[in-house]
């Protein structure tokens, strides 16, 4: 008979290849989780028992410990799903039956960053900044192609296939190499940028918002837009609640809109919206979705069924 796996040694394995379906940017994020769940493993003596022993119980404990720790209901529910995913390799790879982890009800959290911008305060942000700004330029291309902030700023002029209309940044959330197709406005905005004429490894945006090198580390980068747009946002009366990624929670609600008023079900929605976010799974998606749409507030009108 063959020897089963132990729990540590089932983790391991599906770990490992989901690794090999990550960036480098996801693997890297989450190394702390599992090694916080792997030493968990050990210490409540389940890492040495059968993979089939580890139930849903034993990930929920392992949840409850973060949440007594103070770990915010957004980080408690990364660990939960970063584990599922986890769990669900080791279905595929027929060392458990069932994920125990599936299960388990995300913590409801209260989404105070990245608000959705309104359509008012779109106008009033393209106002402000004008056509020129290399401010508006980085948020339209994060908003035209659902790219993270990180990510735009990893683009080099050589992910930029004009002619097939293709962009290919390296090392994305979900994956190492993306294919994202180049939209109208999109396409628009790069060849104001005349990329044909910049150097392949130059990057997209340099410190002044032009094509061209920039020696210094992501942090410093990412901090170097996110000022200009808090000194945008100071101005215009926008609070901490929004941040230069809520361009992209925008878009994306923008999206989900209109599909709603074509009158697409919610199934529908998804399945279209999907390839534009490229949001991991369906799951990962309702989450995402789930969060704008708690943020933007809603007409009750239609409720109200007596006169005051």
């Amino acid at each position: 008979t063959t020897k089963q796996a132990t729990a540590l040694e089932a983790f391991d394995t599906a770990l490992a290849e989901k690794r090999r379906q990550w960036s480098d940017s996801t693997v890297k994020s989450s190394s702390t989780i599992f090694k916080r769940f792997r030493g968990y493993l050990t210490k409540q003596h389940l890492a040495d028992l059968p993979a089939t022993h580890i139930k849903r119980r034993h990930i929920s404990e392992f949840l409850k410990i973060l949440t007594r720790e103070g770990k915010s209901p957004t980080t408690v529910n990364n660990y939960k799903t970063d584990i599922s995913s986890v769990f669900a390799q080791m279905v595929e790879n027929e060392h458990i039956e069932n994920n125990p982890a599936a299960s388990i009800k995300r913590l409801e959290q209260k989404p105070l960053k990245n608000h959705p911008f309104t359509p008012q305060q779109v106008a009033q942000i393209r106002g402000y900044l004008g056509e020129q700004s290399k401010l508006i330029r980085f948020m339209r291309v994060m908003a035209f192609s659902f790219l993270r902030n990180s990510e735009v700023l990893r683009l080099r002029v050589g992910d930029v296939d004009m002619e097939n209309r293709i962009l290919s940044p390296r090392d994305t959330k979900t994956s190492k190499i993306e294919k994202i197709y180049i939209i109208d406005q999109l396409h628009d905005i790069f060849k104001k940028m005349d990329l044909d004429k910049r150097d392949p490894e130059s990057f997209i945006f340099n410190r002044n918002g032009e094509p061209g090198p920039w020696k210094a580390n992501l942090q410093t980068k990412k901090k170097v837009y996110s000022d200009i747009f808090r000194e945008m946002a100071n101005d215009l009366g926008l609070g901490p609640e929004y941040t230069i990624y809520s361009i992209r929670h925008t878009f994306a609600y923008n999206l989900y809109k209109h599909f709603e008023k074509q009158g697409f079900s919610e199934y529908e929605i998804k399945a279209k919206m999907l390839p534009i976010t490229r949001h991991r799974s369906i799951s990962a998606l309702e989450n995402y979705l789930r969060d704008l749409i708690r943020m933007m507030p809603k007409d009750y009108s239609d409720k109200l069924t007596f006169d005051f």
